[in-house]
């Protein structure tokens, strides 16, 4: 993705360069700036970091900066367009969608599933029991043999075929890198050791924005994202992710409590108490914020001002 887009503002710098008269109008016209607006000025290291959290992130969880460099990606891979405008045209159109998809109110309900990138672009392949060669047709981690259920034969990029069973265990206790049980290569690149493919995850699903909002605010428990529009909506489940998750494990402890007195319940229901408070400071901005009507744009042109 970095050589591709790399491509693309080269071309738009030759261009300006060269004084095409389109290029200058576009430029002229502020849309070549409006193109990279939110694409962060770094130097190398740090964007080449920014672009692989860009493509590691579940798009739903992309904000427009992200929404900008996918799209440039996106055309430029496209090929041919009839004319530099058309392509410029055709970014903001494509961000314009990724934007709708991302604020629709049903994908905003649920958190996003950070390992998106993970599940759609793994190297593991199933394979025929009868294909399966060596080992006598039996798992290598846990000795079973080789069936069409839980046991199916799957394949890593590195080669080594163990069963789905132990495969999506193995998974599903890694964190960060996810590689091959055997040899740790990984799984996406089959690459070993991996610099590029680490997803952080969580091992509990976070506490439900909605469920936390709808005891905030029971009097808005049955307003559309109670009542917070959905731009404002999505910056509060980013912002409250770190905090749901606490509440998570804390929900999980006290869920079979015997002694409500016992020092350490007393201390973990003092601390959630404590994030429903600070998730309602957060929420109230929102509302505020909604109410007011102001855009992201806006927003951030008061805040840099200094009138926010």
């Amino acid at each position: 993705m970095m050589s591709t887009y790399q491509n693309f503002h080269e071309s738009i710098v030759k261009a300006i360069e060269r004084g095409d008269a389109e290029a200058m109008t576009l430029l002229r016209d502020g849309l070549i700036d409006a193109v990279y607006a939110r694409i962060p000025r770094y130097n190398m290291d740090k964007f080449r970091l920014w672009v692989m959290f860009t493509v590691l992130s579940n798009p739903l969880r992309r904000h427009k900066g992200q929404y900008s460099f996918v799209a440039i990606v996106r055309a430029q891979d496209r090929g041919e367009f009839d004319s530099l405008t058309s392509k410029v045209l055709t970014i903001f159109g494509d961000c314009a969608e990724m934007d709708e998809r991302t604020h629709d109110p049903k994908n905003l309900l649920e958190d996003p599933d950070d390992l998106y990138f993970f599940r759609h672009h793994n190297g593991i392949k199933n394979v025929g029991v009868s294909d399966v060669k060596g080992a006598d047709g039996t798992c290598l981690i846990c000795t079973e043999a080789f069936d069409d259920t839980q046991h199916a034969a799957q394949q890593g990029p590195c080669g080594h075929i163990v069963s789905k069973n132990c495969f999506e265990k193995w998974l599903f206790e890694s964190s960060m890198t996810y590689t091959c049980p055997l040899c740790r290569v990984c799984v996406i690149c089959g690459a070993n050791p991996c610099a590029n493919h680490k997803i952080k995850t969580e091992r509990v699903q976070p506490a439900s924005l909605s469920g936390c909002l709808d005891t905030i605010f029971p009097k808005n428990a049955g307003k559309l994202l109670n009542g917070i529009l959905p731009v404002w909506y999505w910056h509060l489940r980013e912002i409250t992710l770190p905090d749901r998750v606490i509440l998570a494990y804390i929900n999980s402890g006290l869920a079979n409590v015997v002694d409500a007195a016992d020092p350490v319940v007393v201390s973990m229901t003092n601390t959630r108490g404590q994030l429903f408070v600070k998730v309602k400071s957060q929420a109230d901005m929102m509302l505020l914020r909604s109410a007011a009507n102001r855009s992201p744009l806006n927003e951030h042109v008061q805040f840099r001002k200094g009138k926010w």
